[in-house]
């Protein structure tokens, strides 16, 4: 996939991989969208992306997937790279008495809304502008723990391993139209959301210049660094590989 000029979206866009993301796709020389939910942060991601333009947008609203899309298709009037890259990952000790049923399910609602609902609600909303793209793509990043779940973050584990699934499908309806389907799935990554959790955690930089290349290549699925080893032992050694993300 040539990325001069390709007009790219990519949400979660204000930090970590997405801006990672922003930054070396534009670089390249891809018009780039970018899309978060807190002002302040977009705003400051926008200084460092020359050229590039934002959406406030939480992915967790249909309403805002809407706009979003709108915006997308009033900026570039089509769409040739779709990267959903948002996400929240919530730690949970469902067996503790302090919390209430009332707020456990408010939580899991927003963590299935942000990081598989709302990457399926955009996906469907923006085929129309894709459809207008040359050699159209969506990646969706997924993670290790698509394929083998960490016992602390249930619900993460479970929208990852469901929005494989969802990329799989996907992947074989638009394969006949020439869209792309790509699965990006990151090892641990220097993140705001992973911060302090491993000393050997790659930073958003390298993730996302793999990302490039496994894009850039033609990989229907791009896995990075120890994801690739995941793959192999959850193939070999799966009671190996759930022990080791059992691991606190």
């Amino acid at each position: 996939m040539e990325l001069e000029g390709k007009r790219c979206l990519i949400t979660g866009g204000t930090a970590g991989i997405g801006l990672a993301l922003a930054r070396q796709l534009a670089e390249r020389g891809a018009r780039v969208m970018i899309c978060g939910r807190d002002g302040a942060r977009l705003d400051d991601a926008l200084r460092s992306l020359p050229g590039a333009s934002g959406v406030l947008c939480d992915v967790g609203r249909e309403s805002d997937l809407r706009g979003l899309v709108e915006e997308t298709d009033a900026h570039f009037g089509g769409l040739d790279l779709l990267v959903n890259n948002a996400g929240i990952q919530l730690e949970w000790e469902l067996a503790s008495a302090t919390h209430t049923d009332a707020i456990d399910c408010e939580r899991i609602a927003r963590e299935v809304a942000v990081n598989l609902v709302g990457p399926m609600q955009l996906t469907v909303l923006a085929l129309p502008l894709l459809r207008h793209g040359e050699g159209a793509a969506i990646v969706n990043v997924t993670s290790v723990l698509a394929r083998q779940p960490r016992p602390a973050v249930p619900v993460y584990s479970s929208t990852k391993a469901a929005l494989r699934s969802w990329t799989r499908s996907l992947r074989a309806q638009l394969a006949p139209e020439g869209i792309r389907v790509v699965e990006l799935v990151p090892p641990l990554v220097e993140t705001a959301m992973t911060r302090g959790r491993a000393a050997d955690a790659i930073s958003a930089e390298a993730m996302a210049s793999a990302a490039i290349r496994g894009l850039t290549a033609g990989h229907g699925e791009v896995r990075v660094g120890k994801a690739r080893a995941a793959a192999w032992l959850d193939r070999l050694a799966p009671a190996l590989l759930a022990r080791m993300m059992a691991q606190p």
